[in-house]
């Protein structure tokens, strides 16, 4: 309810931001100094910018899955595995083996694969950890189907109905875009329409001056 608020109010704000600065925008961008009009665009732009980072820092600390699973040590690495569950602790998908080797700390992913039965079909390198693989998976319930690599994960947890703040800053990030281009195509015809007017002031005046 209250992020539903927040949206609201700040779409509110949005609208009343265009119509005001809209407006100004349509009388600075007709003055005969060309500089004045890029005042409300540009000043828009550098309050988008700082948004623009706010909001990659914050995806870029989206957890890439919910659960971790695993920490099995073999052969001097440690192995687990992420899942976004659906919401009743069923999971909805999981993320490619990670490998981790305890001594340089390097990190390597691996697909995985499971059949109908929850048994470990792939991939290649996956199955060298089959036993402790599959203790692990089958912990609450078991997995079928192909894993997804970290990247594809985040996209998933995004998309579910936990990443919903950060859908809605992408829209609002989007509309705020969208106000900036709006500025930008308002000075844009502002100045086309000047232009004009002082291509028609000077060849009147041309004529003018050759009648006499």
């Amino acid at each position: 309810m209250e992020d539903k608020f927040e949206i609201i109010t700040i779409l509110i704000l949005l609208v009343f931001n265009v119509i005001v600065f809209g407006i100004l925008e349509f009388y600075l961008a007709g003055r005969k100094n060309k500089w004045i009009g890029l005042l409300i665009p540009v000043l828009s732009l550098s309050f988008l910018v700082p948004l623009s980072i706010e909001f990659i820092d914050e995806f870029s600390e989206i957890p890439v899955w919910e659960n971790s699973y695993g920490d099995e040590t073999l052969d001097d690495v440690k192995i687990y595995f992420g899942v976004i569950d659906d919401g009743s602790g069923s999971p909805a998908a999981f993320s490619d083996l990670q490998v981790k080797d305890r001594n340089s700390g390097e990190k390597k992913w691996y697909p995985m694969e499971f059949d109908q039965q929850g048994n470990l079909i792939g991939g290649k390198e996956a199955l060298k950890y089959k036993a402790s693989i599959e203790d692990l998976s089958q912990t609450d319930g078991f997995f079928t189907g192909k894993s997804l690599s970290p990247k594809a994960m985040k996209w998933e947890y995004v998309k579910g109905g936990e990443g919903g703040r950060y859908r809605r800053q992408l829209i609002l990030a989007t509309l705020y875009i969208a106000v900036i281009v709006f500025y930008f195509i308002i000075y844009w015809r502002m100045r086309k329409r000047v232009c004009r007017r002082e291509t028609i002031a000077s060849i009147e005046k041309r004529r003018k001056i050759e009648s006499l």
